[in-house]
């Protein structure tokens, strides 16, 4: 096996610049019940776009997505969340990919705001985090 590769020429983006530091909205929460609950729910998502709406509130979590063709889905979960009620939505998909990626049983969610990307770390890896941007559901 040959593998070949090329330093490409050119300035790159400073990724760290799209990592939020500043997050106030912090939860905490069961890496597989939240993973199992997201897989339910997407399943009712438009195809496109695979939206979720996440809402943060008084100790829960709640997943929403619906289908005009087939109907909504909503699942509710346990998580640490002290602070104002956030909603927001993501593309499921994407979601997914990041807690699939992760070890932990436990996961921490960061955000600023609804339309903030949301910072997924697992506990005990501070060197892993994956960010996903929202979208509007």
């Amino acid at each position: 096996m040959f593998l070949t590769s090329r330093v490409m020429e050119g300035t790159y983006p400073n990724y760290q610049q799209v990592i939020p530091k500043d997050n106030t909205k912090k939860a905490t929460v069961d890496r597989a019940a939240l993973e199992a609950a997201l897989r339910r729910v997407a399943v009712l998502s438009r195809d496109k776009t695979n939206a979720v709406r996440l809402t943060l509130d008084a100790e829960m979590l709640t997943l929403y997505s619906s289908n005009p063709d087939l109907g909504e889905a909503t699942e509710e979960l346990p998580v640490q969340y002290r602070g104002e009620s956030l909603t927001t939505g993501f593309n499921a998909r994407y979601f997914l990919d990041a807690l699939a990626a992760m070890d932990s049983e436990i996961v921490h969610l960061e955000m600023k705001s609804a339309l903030s990307p949301c910072v997924l770390k697992p506990e005990g890896d501070p060197g892993f985090l994956c960010v996903v941007m929202p979208m509007k559901v």
